[in-house]
């Protein structure tokens, strides 16, 4: 492959990655707005900056610094903004502080583990380090999968795509896309593999949305929904329904005053 077209797919794939890590903005600026974070779920956001994180010290060990490590830092420090944000205007602190505990444990260890490597403390090899990171940065990647697989489940059951957010889906499927590309020029499983399951995923529910496409309105609605909300409404367990039909059978009664 020629060195203009790697650059060309790792520049392609920093601006994907980074248009998604940017779609909880509108989310984030409501809840700044209102001052109060509503029904917006918290765990995904600790999620998605766990999951970063050991991602970005997975590029840092394996010298993948461009698109890799340089977007990883990026979602290190929008995410932990976000959770920022999230905490500050967070009515139940309680809540708050286990979420915020259950996600700095392993992302404490998981940068513990890669200095105590690094000065040879622990007596691995870098590419020992690089492959337990890997491990570990796929199954933090799976663990995200589990909101879209369930949304599959509930479209199908419902015969409605109203849950989709298809906006996202559509970035995902890009960007799972270019990373899988990617995976391939370096010749790296690790970053192959989820994408692969990224792709046809995000393809299905894209093939499941024009099956049962929502009317017009809800469609506007559902593009709207950022990454927390493909997350998010499966801890919570909602469903979006449109509104509900007449009875056919059902007819309204003359009052008796008019027939006078």
């Amino acid at each position: 492959m020629t060195s203009a077209f790697i650059m060309t797919i790792k520049v392609l794939t920093t601006m994907a990655q980074i248009a998604q890590r940017l779609s909880p903005v509108p989310d984030l600026y409501h809840v700044h707005k209102q001052q109060n974070t509503g029904v917006m779920a918290f765990i995904p956001l600790v999620a998605l900056l766990l999951c970063n994180h050991v991602w970005l010290v997975y590029a840092y060990t394996v010298k993948n610094i461009f698109p890799l490590f340089s977007v990883c830092v990026f979602g290190d420090m929008v995410l932990a903004l976000y959770v920022g944000i999230y905490a500050k205007y967070c009515p139940n602190r309680v809540y708050m502080v286990k979420c915020i505990v259950v996600g700095a444990v392993p992302f404490v260890l998981v940068t513990l583990y890669a200095i105590l490597v690094a000065v040879e403390a622990i007596p691995q090899s870098r590419h020992q380090l690089g492959v337990v990171l890997g491990y570990l940065a796929d199954a933090t990647t799976f663990a995200l999968f589990v909101s879209p697989f369930e949304k599959v489940k509930l479209v199908i059951e419902t015969k409605s795509s109203a849950a989709i957010p298809v906006l996202l889906c559509g970035i995902i499927f890009v960007n799972s896309s270019l990373w899988l590309i990617n995976g391939i020029i370096d010749d790296d499983l690790f970053i192959i593999v989820p994408n692969i399951v990224g792709v046809l995923l995000s393809a299905v529910q894209l093939t499941l949305y024009y099956m049962y496409r929502p009317n017009k309105q809800s469609a506007s609605d559902t593009s709207e929904k950022s990454e927390l909300d493909a997350v998010a409404d499966l801890e919570q367990g909602t469903v979006v329904q449109g509104p509900i039909p007449k009875s056919p059978v059902f007819v309204s009664l003359v009052s008796p005053k008019t027939l006078k």
